[in-house]
């Protein structure tokens, strides 16, 4: 009786993870597809940000709708660190030289000024910009993944930034 109820488990088994790891692969392929497709797109807004000075609504527009194709849900983070310069003193007395120092803008001021101010963030060159967006909902990896192992793995996550090479003035 055993030995029937161990062939049935294991037929039961077979079945199982035949159907279930071309599925889970099949998922991956298409996770790592969408994480290069997302990392493009994200380097094109960055890119075109960078070389133009500035970013607006209908940049950001794109980048939403290109993201959304994809399926899932994104946090997009943008980070502007605008260089300044600042006086050294010591003391009260000036030193006779300025160091420079990065002031940074997060995407709620980003997005307050785009969208209740001017209608255009403005950078200047030398500035500098990092757009972080990750997987806000699971991919289909993430689910199969949580069903066979319990927890599932990584989602899409992409960082890309650099300096500004232009300015609007």
């Amino acid at each position: 009786m055993t030995d029937i109820l161990g062939k049935a488990f294991a037929v039961i088994l077979l079945t199982v993870g035949l159907a279930v790891c071309p599925a889970l692969i099949m998922a991956h392929i298409q996770q790592s597809q969408a994480q290069t497709y997302v990392m493009s797109k994200v380097s094109g807004f960055v890119d075109a940000a960078r070389n133009g000075g500035y970013i607006d609504k209908d940049m950001l527009k794109v980048l939403s709708d290109q993201l959304s194709a994809t399926g899932v849900g994104y946090t997009v983070k943008m980070t502007h660190q605008h260089k300044a310069y600042q006086p050294v003193y010591e003391g009260d007395e000036f030193q006779g030289r300025t160091e420079i120092i990065y002031k940074n803008a997060y995407e709620e001021d980003i997005l307050n000024e785009i969208y209740h101010g001017s209608g255009e963030y403005d950078m200047r060159q030398g500035d500098y910009l990092s757009v972080v967006v990750s997987s806000r909902t699971a991919t289909m990896a993430q689910r199969l993944e949580g069903m066979v192992a319990g927890s599932g793995g990584a989602g899409i996550r992409v960082s890309y930034g650099g300096r500004v090479r232009d300015d609007v003035y």
